[in-house]
């Protein structure tokens, strides 16, 4: 289970109570509220407590959290399908002392409705994921990227990659200036997709009829689709090198793996469970602008994989942190007790 380094009575003692701590974690990660802003709180209510102070206090109780990361990551990546994504973040680089882009990875298993984020000193490489998912066997759905790609095309077939409609959707809605009408054409075909993909939805159908009901309904329109962009690939027009032409060349290139949806109805017809997923790391950036070097970025990904997890599960964040740092360790225990798809269970 989560260990800190020393037991709730002496971390009392030494330091803050886990209710202190779960609240400033969830006030800076959940909340986007930074350090800085807290402490002028604090000052207000008559608590002077150095900056200094409350980094290593946060650092060190996220540190006792790094075996429940683990646990969760390893619970993903059993999951048969995983939407997957990777998005820019700030990092200061100590060596030149100002901020360089840098990327944190996220996976998300709707299944088992857990999720963890990944950073590698903040590399993009085809050599992160690829790791990540050395063992993996199942079906991943991503964007276009081309590290994505070569995994889903080169691991003996242990790992399939279903590509994103929302992407597809984002080319030609980008393209409307440029050729409205194949724009609009193309919006209009991958709009009737979704109107069904939302029924399916909201009727709450078992994903063996969405998959019986895709068969019948949205095959059709596929093959419209397809129709309509072996047409627009070859017309003269429409040159390579507008957004209209980029636009349907990614859609053609996407459109195979597109189809893997007619798999299994539970699979999503786009990938925006992982880009919400990733969505409060952006919106963190705008408050508290950089992570202060890779080891606060990597205790960054260890924290948002806690709190977006709990967010799947419905899980009040301060209420769970409070509990996981209020528990003493006792013999045998492991963290399953503390994944929160099975906490308080």
């Amino acid at each position: 289970m989560p260990k800190l380094p020393y037991t709730p009575e002496e971390f009392y003692r030494r330091h803050a109570d886990p209710s202190l701590m779960a609240g400033i974690l969830t006030n800076k990660f959940l909340y986007h509220l930074p350090i800085h802003r807290q402490l002028n709180m604090f000052v207000n209510a008559g608590a002077k407590i150095a900056r200094s102070t409350l980094y290593d206090w946060c650092g060190t109780v996220i540190d006792a959290l790094e075996g429940l990361y683990y646990s969760i990551r390893s619970e993903v990546l059993k999951g048969n399908y995983l939407n997957i994504d990777e998005t820019t973040i700030s990092v200061i680089d100590e060596d030149v002392h100002h901020a360089k882009k840098e990327y944190m990875w996220g996976l998300v298993n709707t299944r088992s409705k857990l999720t963890f984020f990944a950073y590698e000193d903040g590399s993009r490489s085809r050599n992160v994921i690829s790791n990540i998912l050395e063992s993996y066997i199942g079906t991943i759905q991503t964007d276009g990227y081309s590290a994505y790609k070569s995994i889903g095309e080169n691991e003996n077939n242990k790992i399939q990659r279903l590509s994103c409609l929302s992407h597809i959707r984002r080319k030609f809605l980008e393209s409307r200036d440029n050729d409205r009408e194949n724009s609009e054409k193309a919006l209009g075909i991958i709009d009737k997709i979704y109107r069904l993909e939302r029924f399916f939805r909201k009727q709450k159908f078992h994903p063996d009829k969405i998959r019986e009901y895709r068969i019948r309904y949205v095959v059709p329109i596929f093959h419209k689709f397809k129709n309509w962009l072996e047409k627009s690939i070859s017309n003269p027009k429409i040159l390579d090198e507008t957004l209209i032409g980029k636009a349907i060349s990614y859609a053609y290139r996407e459109f195979k793996a597109l189809t893997l949806i007619f798999d299994d109805g539970f699979f999503k017809a786009d990938n925006n469970a992982a880009e919400r997923a990733m969505r409060p790391c952006k919106l963190g950036m705008n408050n508290y602008l950089f992570f202060g070097n890779h080891e606060s970025a990597r205790r960054g990904a260890i924290i948002y994989t806690i709190i977006e997890s709990c967010k799947l599960n419905g899980i009040n964040v301060f209420e769970y942190l409070t509990d996981v740092f209020s528990r003493e360790p006792q013999p045998g225990e492991t963290y399953d007790m503390f994944l929160p798809n099975r906490w308080n269970q």
